[in-house]
């Protein structure tokens, strides 16, 4: 590895084939030497010198141009760096190893491993377990660092990272001090990083050349390596799964003496050029006996028990079994490439060598070389997709024979991925090698191999195969088929002749026939394929073939054979028609009796059929010895055939006979039937049955056809098979490895998988792979820190240039399948752009996600306007190679779903953008029609794919194209939404919408859990394709049956299957599923299925305008299912959750279905009930318009008003409440009881279901009722439409808040009362919320609940109380009188004879009083109080803080005037009760509260208090200047004692201001009295008098007194106002009462209709 660095880094460049042979050799010195292990003593060291040579290079090359060579030289730098990325991974894995090693024997508690039963579930579970919980703290510490970027994105890396080998302890450095030589090294392999290696920062030396670069080979290596810079942990995991751990002593020995045999082959591979083509000289005779010798040397190996002796020699295993270790062996140390790059270099030889003596030496060497590989993928998938790259290579030569043929078979065998990608470029070449070679039947196993993968057959390699053969110009060549004096084709077996030419006429043409036959299996579209087969083969002619004679049932020697005259082609004749009878009769089969059109060829042969069943007949009656050849034949094929025509006849045969008028036809049916009778009697007799030894499947097609039943699809299996259950061989093993004790090197390998499970499985590792592959996404957002102080790079470098060259570049690099891993890496680059936000914890959680999806849109914007979605679109559109195309197909389609998540309306615009400008959009919708309809062949078919690990599994393509399609519609996009269903620009248009359709028919008649993610997606695509409303869509919708797969759900009801009621469930046609599994999907999966289809039924109503569209919805949908899952579904709710409708019942389909803590929550989602009562209600509305109007007050009778609302009644009614409630709760507790015992008891469950069955339809309807809103909107095209909604639980506004929001809403225009609405909608909505917390705290207590529900009774009554109270306290409160008749100022209180009744009276209204003030602080108090605390959550921890909240809480609370009020109302009737009964006189205030008149007066004082406040302090300044001039001027106008100080000058200025007429003067001395004679004063008296009273008494008074007046006079007129409106208006709308009523509905409905 060292001296290619070495190499690499020369300025002397040497000739391009020398170095390439040289560095060859090097790879494989490496090799041999062991170099990939890190523990190599010489590898430290000499690491360590190439660093500093690397430095000086790097430094060099990396940013300067010095001239033409510089970017080879760059290019060759980033070979270096891989180089080095190789290593730093190697390392990593061998400290894996160590991990594993180290910390097993702590998970095995030190037990020895061969005493563990690690074939036990429970065991494993544990064990994984325990490996999970030490991963835990341990993964990120395993895993490679995180490569720096130079940006501040490098802050958030973890820093604990740098410590790699902490976790080891003592062993880890152990193992480094045994590897390096001692303590001193082990600070060497820290210098795996890079950025300390170079001396500089990696990425922005990469980023730099990638921008500044325009050489488009160094732009894909530069982008190479720094996706793999930053997927290095991806890298490890997946390295991880394929690592390669030996455990046993004779593979590790076998692994090591291999590296010296491979280093001598790899030198003899290398010269093979050299010697090859010099065979006549006696070393390189030996050469080529040597690599012929070590190949099957290699091979030996590949087979189980086979191992190395002491000597060097290998000794032979069990040649019929191939050891899957010892194949990972060879693949790890690539023999196979070793063998392949012989093949390559030297196989042309073959052909040129003359000298036959040699060219047999060349043509075993090359033999035994492909025997080797075919051994080395046998049975093998990751061999065989390693081998598969080199086909084109063992195609080269494929007319030689040297087992080309076996190994391209064994390439291909059983898998799915090379049979469907590689196929056609192999078919080709075997057309010719049959033209060239001949008749050979073995070349045929090939088409077979392709088409078939275990019990799966691939359409289209059938139909490939099948034209192939069929084709007319190759008939001659390839069917052998002539045309003489019959009326159609037959085969020509005669001998064909030729050089190099093998002919096997009779064997060719009966493989021919079997892969005919299998071509035709599945009839996946095959019809026309298989009319041009039947015109080659007919059936007559078939028929002729079986009857002629064979060979099965005679037993002739050779010797007898000449004696009777035999000629020896007429016996060749017989033997090859034997032969093809086997396969002539399954062409039959599958061909004509299993088409998907019966031939009428059929119909006319009924001779020659009769002919071949009397034949048939007539041998068995004769057979006397058990042939196994002739019984494998008759039971197995015959018998097939037989019961394909009596299937046939059955169907067919009475309406063909019928259409002849002769009487021909009848006859021949007679002679058949007889036949077949006849065959049927003889093989019905025991005695004669007892002959034979038959197999099951043998049993199962002669017992159908002894008994004449019809076969079945599944007994249609092929007959080669020899049993019907393919899972025996596996069962077979399970068990064998399950009894079988392990040896101690399997036990290991078996915890080594355990650890990988843990391992690869975590939940961590794809967390912590995501966060570095996110690190590239957000270093290039802030690429601009690296250069900030060079303006110049700045305006080069930066993110738009890097993005945009990404874009560019993935668009160029999309068709190099070398790029594939650097492209899905570049798009995760985008992928994870797109999602980049930076966090801020000041922002509360609402805050951060709309900043988020405002981050999100942004960056989507971004890379739209730079072309993203456009090069997405052009790569899905771009099907010129197909392998290529397929591999990213998925990964695009995957970008193109992250750039319009959310409905990018950006993206939705560049998109239909190129489907209206680009012609070549038509192949992007034909690849999204073909992969649809491939999946729906292929429901239910086993997918022959390994199984993933968690951080390797992909999305789903089918789920990714649907969620892609939908998202082209988000948001009602209607030009794509039609565009969809039909491509208007296109040549060809592809109706996707039909194909949702079939696709969602086969998922529901499958009812596969695997497919439960794609049925909902389905509906959540079909459902965006019809809202809008899209009349198209859902016209096709219609037509394409939907409503059948919606009645098909309905009829699966959750609570059947929780009570295990099938026979309500499933159809008859479904028995045998019921048999074999009573339910395919759990609960929970139905209900959210049915979920997503009650949707679609409600979107589809969105266009209920359109008679067509409903009328066929009413006539097509159950009705009676729909009310039937009413009623079962409400009886759920009612036991399930007690009646109690709370917000819990609703959005469980928004929980996680993934968690089986939620599968409960999951079987119940109500919305579905809620959607299906809205269907029934909207077309029991279409058929009756007056259905639900609703009941007015003057519908009532007069006296039963009077009689409701008089307070008595109420009273009565409140007594029956509470004693109702009190049995209520008694039933309650019984019901609850009875749930808990029936929880273990279906028959309980399904009895009580019975019982309640007869009120579910009343008791359903009025509870749906009752919980649904609706609200009418206008849609685009003008038409009225209701919209019905489940009111929430919290939604129930009590008439306060009603009336409040009424009162307070500004009433001017629509627009105000609606923008009132607005912003006291969140307000309210949180009211409501705190209101329902407390009614369901409430609600647990039933008496409390209905004195709750009761309370404007208590006021009535406690108003009654107060009012009694202060009516008696008149007789109480009254004057004494003396005895000389004069009274005194005391009231009398030791007479009042009504003492007991007031104490009484008090009593109960302080108990009222305090349930009315509870009431209001219930309601009223959380709200205050969450205003005054509101966002406190985000305050740090500050006394100070707290005590502005608290004071905040107090002035909010006095602030309030009902709080206020209500306060007062407790606290005056508990001084009224202990104190004095005056204080009950504050309850007569209670009528401002009943009578808003009255209220308004309080409120006329109360609203402009702080004006009146204002005025009032203004009065007083006036007041304190006239105190102050009187003070000083007018001092002897006091009369003694009122003007002492200034102080009391003033407060006697407050008290007499308003008591006299002329204000302050009528309280002072008259002017002349004061001051007699002095007329000055007299003069300051008389305006000092009046202008105090003007100013103070008139103006000033009467400014207070107009502010109260005006007030007052506002409110009576904004109620007033109120009242107009609130009665004669729409709220919403703003129509007049006899607007509407000129209308369709009455008033009072149409403003019900708006309630929420």
């Amino acid at each position: 590895m060292y001296p290619e660095t070495r190499r690499l880094l020369m300025d002397n460049r040497n000739d391009p084939k020398k170095e390439a042979e040289k560095k060859k050799q090097e790879e494989h010195h490496r090799i041999l030497q062991g170099d990939d292990d890190v523990s190599d003593p010489s590898q430290g060291e000499n690491f360590q010198k190439q660093v500093q040579v690397l430095s000086l290079k790097m430094n060099e090359f990396m940013y300067k141009q010095l001239n033409p060579t510089d970017a080879n030289i760059k290019l060759e730098i980033c070979q270096v760096v891989n180089i080095l990325l190789d290593m730093r991974m190697d390392f990593y894995l061998n400290n894996l190893k160590q991990f594993f090693r180290v910390n097993s024997l702590t998970i095995l508690k030190f037990e020895p491993i061969s005493q563990i039963d690690l074939d036990d579930p429970e065991v494993q579970a544990n064990l994984q377990k325990d490996f999970e919980k030490l991963l835990e703290q341990k993964l990120e510490k395993i895993l490679p660092t995180i490569m720096k970027t130079g940006t501040s994105v490098d802050l958030s890396l973890n820093d604990g990272e740098k410590n790699l080998f902490a976790q080891f302890g003592n062993i880890g450095l152990d193992f480094m001090k045994k590897g390096l030589g001692g303590e001193d090294k082990f600070s060497q392999l820290e210098a795996l990083d890079f950025d300390k290696i170079i001396g500089f920062s990696m990425f922005p030396s990469l980023i730099s050349i990638f921008c500044l670069n325009q050489n488009l080979d160094l732009e894909t290596q530069i982008l190479s390596i720094t996706t793999r810079l930053y997927n290095q942990r991806y890298e490890f995991a997946e390295l991880s799964s394929k690592l390669l751990i030996l455990f046993d002593e004779r593979n590790i020995d076998i692994f090591k003496r291999l590296k010296k045999q491979i280093h001598i082959i790899g030198k003899y591979v290398d010269e093979s050029e050299t010697w090859v083509q010099n065979l006549h000289v006696p070393e390189h005779m030996e050469t080529l006996q040597r690599v012929q010798g070590l190949f099957n040397y290699f091979e030996q190996l590949l087979f189980k028990d086979s191992y190395i002796d002491k000597d060097d020699e290998v000794q032979p295993g069990n040649e019929g079994k191939v050891d899957e270790t010892r194949q990972d062996i060879m693949r790890h140390l690539k023999v196979n490439k070793l063998g392949v790059d012989l093949i390559k270099d030297s196989v042309f030889m073959v052909t040129q060598v003359q000298d036959k003596q040699i060219k047999a030496q060349l043509c075993n060497m090359f033999r035994q070389c492909f025997s080797f590989l075919k051994h080395f993928v046998m049975k093998n998938p990751t061999n065989q997709m390693e081998m598969s790259q080199y086909i084109t290579a063992l195609v080269a030569n494929l007319n030689t024979d040297l087992g080309q043929v076996e190994l391209l078979c064994e390439i291909f065998r059983n898998n799915k991925k090379i049979c469907i990608e590689r196929c056609n470029e192999v078919l080709d070449d075997f057309k010719k090698l049959i033209q060239t070679n001949g008749r050979q039947a073995r070349y045929l196993e090939f088409f077979l191999v392709v088409h078939q993968i275990n019990n799966y057959f691939v359409s289209q390699n059938q139909k490939a195969v099948l034209n192939l053969f069929i084709d007319p110009r190759y008939k001659d060549q390839l069917f052998f088929m002539e045309k003489k004096n019959q009326s159609y084709p037959t085969f020509d077996f005669t001998p064909q002749r030729g050089q190099n030419y093998l002919d096997e006429p009779y064997e060719y043409h009966a493989k021919l026939i079997e892969v005919c036959a299998s071509c035709t299996i599945g009839k996946d579209g095959l019809l026309s394929s298989e009319n041009k087969l039947k015109a080659q083969v007919t059936f007559k002619y078939i028929m002729n073939l079986l009857c002629e004679d064979d060979t099965f049932t005679e037993n002739l020697s050779s010797e007898f054979e000449e004696q009777l005259g035999i000629q020896q082609e007429n016996l060749l004749h017989k033997r090859g028609i034997t032969k093809m009878k086997a396969p002539l009769l399954c062409l039959i089969f599958y061909t004509y009796l299993e088409s998907e059109k019966i031939s009428d060829e059929i119909f006319k042969c009924f001779p020659e059929i009769t002919k071949f069943i009397s034949k048939e007949h007539q041998r068995i009656i004769n057979f006397k010895s058990a042939s196994p050849d002739y019984q494998n034949y008759f039971f197995n094929f015959v018998m097939l055939v037989l019961n394909g025509f009596i299937k046939v006849f059955n169907r067919e045969l009475g309406a063909q006979a019928m259409s002849q008028k002769e009487g021909n036809m009848q006859k021949q049916i007679q002679a058949l039937e007889k036949e077949l009778h006849n065959l049927r009697v003889l093989l019905q007799d025991g005695v004669f049955a007892s002959k034979f030894d038959l197999n099951q499947r043998q049993k199962i097609l002669l017992d159908l056809f002894k008994t004449e039943q019809i076969m079945k699809e599944d007994q249609n299996v092929n007959p080669n098979d020899d049993q019907l259950n393919p899972l025996k061989e596996t069962q077979l093993y399970t068990h064998l490895t399950s009894t079988l004790r392990r040896t101690e090197d399997q036990q290991w390998n078996a915890l080594w998988q355990i650890f990988l499970k843990a391992l690869l499985n975590h939940s961590k590792l794809l967390e912590l792979i995501q966060k570095e592959q996110k690190v590239f996404a957000e270093a290039i957002f802030k690429v601009e820190e690296l250069f900030k102080n060079d303006k110049s790079v700045n305006q080069q470098i930066n993110k738009t240039k890097i993005f945009q060259r990404l874009i560019d570049f993935l668009g160029k690099s999309s068709a190099q399948s070398g790029t594939i891993t650097t492209f899905k890496l570049i798009l995760n680059v985008l992928k994870n752009y797109i999602y980049l936000t930076e966090k801020d914890e000041n922002l509360t959680e609402e805050e951060q996600q709309e900043l988020d999806e405002q981050n999100k849109s942004d960056n989507q914007n971004f890379l739209s306007s730079n072309n993203a979605m456009q090069m997405t679109l052009t790569l899905l559109s771009d099907y010129s190679d197909p392998i290529n195309a397929q591999r990213i197909f998925n990964d695009l389609i995957q970008f193109g779903i992250d750039l319009l998540d959310g409905g990018n309306n950006e993206s939705q615009k560049a998109v239909w953008s190129f489907f209206s400008n680009f012609p070549s959009s038509e192949v992007f919708f034909m690849r999204l029609h073909n992969e649809i309809q491939l999946a729906i062949k292929n429901i239910n078919k086993t997918d022959e794919n390994l199984a993933l690990y968690e951080f390797q599994k992909q999305p789903d393509l089918i789920n990714n194209i649907l969620r892609l399609l939908q998202l082209f519609a988000e948001g009602h996009y209607s030009v794509l939404q039609e565009y969809m269903h039909f491509q208007s620009h296109n040549h060809h248009s592809y109706d996707l919408i039909q194909d949702f359709i079939d696709l969602l028919k086969a998922y529901i008649q499958a009812m596969n859990q695997d497919y439960f993610e794609n049925m909902l997606q389905n509906f959540d695509t079909i459902t965006e394709f019809i809202q809008g409303p899209c009349r198209v869509n859902q016209n096709t919708l219609l037509q394409a049956n939907f409503l059948e797969i919606a009645n098909k759900l309905l009829k699966i009801h959750e609570l059947d299957i929780q009570l295990q009621n099938f026979n309500e469930i499933m159809d008859a046609e479904n028995e045998q599923m019921k048999q074999e599994q009573q339910f395919p999907l759990p609960i929970y999966q139905y209900s959210l299925i049915k979920y997503k289809c009650s949707i679609t039924l409600i979107s589809l109503l969105e266009a209920r305008y359109e008679p067509e569209i409903v009328n066929r919805m009413q006539k097509q949908l159950d009705m009676d299912q729909i009310n039937q899952n009413l009623q079962k579904m409400f009886y759920t709710f009612d036991m399930d959750y007690n009646s109690q409708y709370t917000p819990s019942l609703f959005n469980h389909f928004e929980l996680d279905h993934s968690d089986p803590a939620n599968h409960k929550p999951l079987s119940f989602i109500i919305e579905t009930a809620f959607n299906l009562y809205f269907i029934q209600t909207i077309f029991e509305k279409l058929e009756d318009p007056q259905f639900g109007r609703v009941t007015t007050k003057d519908d009532e009778d007069d006296v039963q008003q009077a009689l409701r609302n008089n307070p008595l009644f109420r009273l009565i009614g409140l007594v029956r409440q509470i004693i109702k409630s009190i049995q209520d709760s008694a039933e309650q507790a019984y019901k609850l009881a009875l749930k808990n015992e029936g929880d273990q008891n279906i028959d309980k469950l399904r009895d009580q279901f019975t019982k309640a069955e007869s009120q579910l339809q009343s008791r359903s309807q009025k509870f749906f009722k009752s919980n649904t809103g609706n609200i009418e909107i206008m849609l685009e095209n003008g038409n009225l439409e209701e919209v019905y909604f489940p009111i929430p639980p919290f939604c129930q506004m009590d008439e306060e808040s009603k009336k409040q929001f009424n009162e307070s809403a500004n009433r001017a225009s629509n627009k105000s009362k609606v923008t009132s609405l607005q912003n006291d909608s969140p307000d309210m909505i949180q009211n409501m919320k705190l209101n329902y917390e407390i009614q369901v705290y409430i609600n647990k207590f039933k008496t409390l609940e209905v004195i709750i529900n009761n309370i404007d009774l208590l006021r009535d009554l406690e108003f009654m109380i107060a009012l009694i109270i202060n009516i008696l306290l008149k007789e109480r409160i009254q004057p004494t009188i003396n005895d000389d008749g004069t009274e005194t100022d005391e009231y009398g209180q030791d007479y009042f004879e009504y003492d007991n009744v007031v104490e009484l009276l008090g009593s109960i209204s302080i108990a009222l009083s305090f349930l009315i003030v509870a009431f209001f602080l219930s309601r009223n108090a959380p709200i205050i109080i969450d205003k005054a605390w509101r966002g406190a959550s985000k305050d740090k921890f500050n006394i100070l803080q707290y005590l502005i909240r608290t004071l905040k809480t107090i002035y909010y609370f006095l602030s309030d005037f009902f709080a206020l009020y209500y306060i007062a109302y407790g606290a005056a009737s508990v001084l009224g009760r202990f104190l004095h009964p005056f204080f009950f006189s504050f309850h007569l205030f209670e009528v401002m509260i009943r009578f808003p008149v009255l209220l308004n007066v309080i409120k006329s004082v109360w609203i402009p208090k702080q004006m009146i406040a204002y005025t009032g302090l203004l009065l007083l300044i006036f007041m304190y200047c006239f105190t102050v001039f009187g003070y000083l001027v007018l001092y002897d106008s006091y009369s003694k004692g009122f003007c002492d100080s200034m102080w009391i000058c003033f407060l006697c200025t407050i008290d007499t201001a308003f008591f006299y007429d002329s204000g302050l003067g009528g309280a002072l001395k008259g002017s002349y009295d004061a001051y007699p004679g002095q007329v000055g004063y007299l003069l300051l008296r008389f305006l000092y008098d009046n202008l105090f009273n003007l100013i103070i008494v008139i103006i000033m008074l009467n400014i207070v007194m107009g502010i109260i007046i005006d007030m007052f006079g506002q409110l009576r007129s904004d109620l007033q106002d109120y009242k107009n409106d609130l009665e004669n208006y729409c709220f919403i709308c703003g129509y007049d009462k006899e607007t509407i009523e000129k209308g369709i509905k009455q008033f009072i409905e149409f403003l019900c209709s708006y309630q929420i």
